[in-house]
């Protein structure tokens, strides 16, 4: 199966709520590609500025500059458990990001739709993912 199903999977778990997902490595590498037609869309300059904020749990990048996916920059909510992001951009809905093991799983909420929902796809699937030792 490829890293792309898992978007699937984002989306179905999150009721409708998330309308975009990615996942990628802690180094800043893509795991799902925009071949799917609901991949986040990232540049490499993005991956690389969110991997090394999740990657040494140092989210004052975050804090003062936002997060940038997809060309849109959110501003940072909060951080949990160490591994967690949240951020809200009006108008443009909400993004989440998970730290696993290895990887970082990415869902954007659409706006006007329950972020609550889109954290929990998020949780989900960063959870398996780590059970699989990733």
């Amino acid at each position: 199966m490829s890293w792309n199903a898992y978007i699937d999977s984002i989306m179905r778990y999150s009721t409708g709520s998330c309308d975009a997902a990615a996942l990628m490595s802690l180094e800043g590498q893509r795991w799902t590609t925009d071949d799917h037609a609901s991949n986040l869309s990232m540049s490499n300059e993005e991956m690389a500025t969110i991997a090394k904020g999740m990657s040494s749990n140092d989210v004052a990048s975050f804090f003062m500059s936002g997060i940038t996916a997809g060309g849109v920059t959110y501003q940072f909510l909060r951080e949990d458990e160490g591994k967690v992001v949240h951020g809200k951009r009006k108008d443009n809905g909400g993004i989440t990001l998970e730290k696993t093991g290895t990887g970082i799983v990415i869902g954007h909420t659409k706006e006007g739709c329950v972020q609550g929902n889109t954290i929990g796809a998020v949780n989900k699937m960063a959870a398996y993912i780590e059970s699989v030792g990733m």
